[in-house]
C-alpha cells in the first residue's frame, strides 16, 4: 500500500483504498489517495563500472563530450536501455527547471555550453501570463516541461487538471537569475542573445532576466517578513514547491503537516533567493559601468541597491525566524509556515 501525491503519481485508474486503512486518513493531504502499487520487474544493470560522464552524455543527448549542451537542457532522469519498457521508470524523462538549472550551474566551469543552452530554453518558456491550471505567472520559470500530448502529461492532466508546462516551483526562478549572472559575468554579450517567448515575441536575455527579477521582487514584497514563500494554488497541485517536495517534507514539531494552503518559507529557498539577488546586484553594477552607462547607469545602480537591500532583509529574516535554541541544541528550522488565520 502506498500513498499517491497529487501530480506526482501515474496510477490515475487505481482504486482508492482509504477505507481499508482508516489509521492513515488523518495524515493525508487534501486530494491524496491510498493505492496499491505493483512493483515492476527491473532488469539488473550491466556488469560494468558506473560512469558519471556516460550518464551525463545520455541525459544531455550528447554523443561526445564536446556536444554537452548542444541539444538543450539536461533531462532529470532516463531509464537505462535495458529497462526502457518499464513505464514506471520513465515518469521523469523530462526537463525540470530546478534539476536542469542545478546541473548547468555546477557544471559550468567544465561545460559552459550546457548552462547557456539551459537558460535560453527556459527563457523561451518563461511565464508570460497568469494561469492557475499551470501556476504560470509572468516572469516565473517552469518546473516541469512536457508537451501536452505526451502520455504522462495527458494522464496527469486527466487526474489533476494541469496545463503544461507546469510552473509549480519557487526556487527555479532565482536559480535562473543566478545562472544568467554567472554567464553574463564572463560573457556580457550573452545578455543580448535573442529568443522567441511564449507569445511569439522576440526578446533578449536582458529582458528575460528583468522579468524573472520582477517576479522575485513581487513575491518578496507580498510577504510580511520579506521571505520567499510557496503555496499550492490548485486543489490537486504540488504541495511542496521546493527541492524537498514530498508531502512529508515539511512537518511541525507535533507531527502535523505544515500549512500548504497558507504559505511555507523553506530555509534553503531563502539562501537561493538571497544569492540570486546579490548576483543580480553585482551584474547590474557592472552594467552601470559599461558602455551604456550614460543612459542606464543610474537606473542600474538603483536596481542593484534595491536587490542588495532585499537580500539583506532575507538574511535578517532567516536569522530572526529560523534560528532555534532548543533542548536538543541550536540549529536552523527547516522552514516556517502560517496558521489558518494568517494567510499571505
Amino acid at each position: 500500500v502506498d500513498m499517491e501525491c497529487p501530480g506526482q503519481g501515474r496510477a490515475g485508474s487505481a482504486p482508492d483504498l482509504r477505507d481499508q486503512v482508516p489509521d492513515l486518513i488523518p495524515y493525508l493531504l487534501p486530494g491524496q489517495r491510498v493505492i496499491k502499487v505493483e512493483h515492476p520487474r527491473v532488469a539488473p544493470p550491466p556488469r560494468q563500472d558506473p560512469s558519471a560522464l556516460r550518464a551525463l552524455m545520455r541525459l544531455t543527448g550528447a554523443t561526445r563530450l564536446a556536444d554537452i549542451g548542444a541539444h538543450g537542457a539536461c533531462l532529470a532522469a532516463l531509464a537505462r536501455p535495458e529497462n526502457e519498457q518499464v513505464e514506471a521508470l520513465r515518469l521523469f524523462e523530462g526537463v525540470f527547471g530546478r534539476d536542469s538549472l542545478h546541473m548547468g550551474l555546477v557544471l559550468h566551469d567544465r561545460y559552459p555550453r550546457l548552462l547557456e543552452a539551459t537558460l535560453l530554453q527556459f527563457a523561451e518558456i518563461q511565464g508570460v501570463r497568469t494561469n492557475p491550471a499551470s501556476e504560470e505567472e509572468p516572469g516565473r520559470i517552469a518546473h516541469w516541461v512536457l508537451e501536452p500530448d505526451n502520455p504522462i502529461a495527458r494522464e496527469i492532466t486527466a487526474l489533476n487538471q494541469w496545463d503544461w508546462p507546469h510552473y509549480g516551483t519557487v526556487d527555479a526562478t532565482p536559480m535562473f537569475i543566478s545562472g544568467i549572472a554567472m554567464v553574463a559575468g564572463l560573457e556580457p554579450g550573452f545578455l543580448r542573445t535573442p529568443y522567441i517567448d511564449r507569445d511569439g515575441r522576440e526578446r533578449t536575455m536582458w529582458q528575460s532576466l528583468a522579468a524573472a527579477l520582477a517576479w522575485l521582487e513581487q513575491r518578496l514584497a507580498a510577504n510580511a517578513e520579506g521571505l520567499l514563500e510557496f503555496r499550492m494554488q490548485q486543489p490537486r497541485g504540488i504541495s511542496n514547491q521546493a527541492w524537498k517536495d514530498t508531502p512529508e517534507s515539511y512537518m511541525r514539531a507535533d507531527g502535523s503537516y505544515a500549512s500548504h494552503r497558507q504559505g511555507i518559507a523553506s530555509v534553503e529557498v531563502q539562501a537561493i533567493a538571497c544569492d540570486s539577488l546579490l548576483d543580480a546586484a553585482a551584474l547590474y553594477r557592472s552594467a552601470a559601468a559599461g558602455p551604456d552607462r550614460k543612459h542606464a547607469g543610474a537606473a542600474a545602480l538603483r536596481a542593484a541597491d534595491r536587490f542588495t537591500e532585499r537580500a539583506e532583509r532575507i538574511r535578517r529574516g532567516v536569522l530572526d525566524a529560523f534560528w532555534l535554541q532548543a533542548d536538543r541544541g541550536r540549529y536552523f528550522a527547516l522552514g516556517t509556515d502560517r496558521d489558518e488565520s494568517r494567510a499571505l
